[in-house]
């Protein structure tokens, strides 16, 4: 029944009815003023006691915040071990199926399908014997043909030097052939043979033979690649100018005459003229004196020491 007299313990004189006590306590213990206006809004309005409280709290110290966030979960390795199988059962799948996809492409489909075998680099070679050889079917997969027997069975042809067999995508297997080239003729048991520069004796001559000099070994001589009066004779060839090398009628080598010694040579030129070359070496020096002596009227021309050449008349 006593009215409150302002100024004492049983009120205050800035007190508003209806409000509540203007602070509150955060979980550090720090005092927080929630009566004034939010900060945090520029518009002045004072938010709801519930609401500054929750801001007060929310704003408390970092040990607060850390221990209140979860930590991620690692799986189990038994799970982590199960995945690892799964995605790889997947990419083994894929593969597989991809790997049948490509298979069924090139060999089931007939996209990739043999059409036509082509041959190029074939003059002196039939290109009929060439294709016999090769014994390529058409209609069959591109793929399936086995390129390295085709190439064995061509390159044993007689005037086959080299040989190449490729796929030419999609549908052609493509056949190119480096001929032999004969730079001389040689007698041997088989008749005169055409001689490439290896000294291979690869096939009988044609009834009228080209002109190119004839390699003379003598009766217990052998004509083949390495042999050392072949070597002799193609060595000869090489060191003569364009000129010197088209008189040139027969090569004839005489075999060494003991173990260790070197062949001797001597050319017969078209109009009857002979050249005494003596042993292989040296072969340029003699060239070049016997282009110098072919100049003058002679029958015998010797270069067998190029310094000190001879020219019998």
């Amino acid at each position: 029944g006593i009215a409150a007299i302002p100024g004492s313990s049983g009120g205050s004189p800035n007190r508003r009815p209806g409000r509540r006590d203007d602070t509150a306590v955060d979980p550090a213990g720090d005092r927080v003023d929630v009566g004034s206006p939010d900060p945090s809004d520029g518009s002045g309005t004072t938010a709801t006691d519930s609401e500054r409280v929750r801001r007060a709290v929310g704003t408390g110290s970092g040990a607060a915040r850390t221990a209140a966030r979860p930590r991620p979960v690692r799986p189990a390795p038994h799970i982590l071990r199960r995945r690892r199988i799964a995605l790889l059962v997947v990419v083994l799948v894929l593969l597989g199926g991809l790997a049948t996809g490509v298979a069924y492409l090139l060999y089931g489909s007939g996209l990739a399908d043999v059409e036509d075998v082509t041959v190029q680099g074939t003059l002196a070679v039939d290109r009929q014997q060439v294709l016999d050889a090769a014994a390529i079917p058409t209609g069959g997969p591109l793929v399936g043909v086995d390129t390295s027997d085709a190439e064995k069975r061509i390159a044993a042809l007689p005037g086959v030097a080299a040989v190449s067999v490729d796929r030419d995508w999609p549908h052609t297997i493509a056949i190119t052939v480096t001929e032999r080239v004969a730079v001389m003729l040689a007698d041997t048991p088989k008749g005169l043979m055409l001689v490439d520069k290896t000294g291979l004796p690869y096939e009988v001559a044609p009834e009228v033979p080209p002109a190119l000099p004839r390699l003379d070994v003598g009766i217990a001589g052998t004509v083949a690649p390495g042999d050392v009066q072949t070597t002799a004779g193609l060595d000869v060839l090489a060191a003569l100018s364009d000129a010197v090398r088209g008189q040139v009628q027969t090569i004839t080598v005489t075999p060494p005459a003991s173990t260790g010694a070197q062949p001797r040579i001597e050319l017969a030129l078209s109009d009857g003229r002979r050249v005494v070359w003596g042993t292989p070496d040296n072969g340029p020096r003699k060239a070049a004196v016997l282009a110098a002596l072919l100049t003058e009227k002679g029958t015998v021309y010797d270069v067998a020491s190029p310094d000190l050449p001879t020219i019998r008349r």
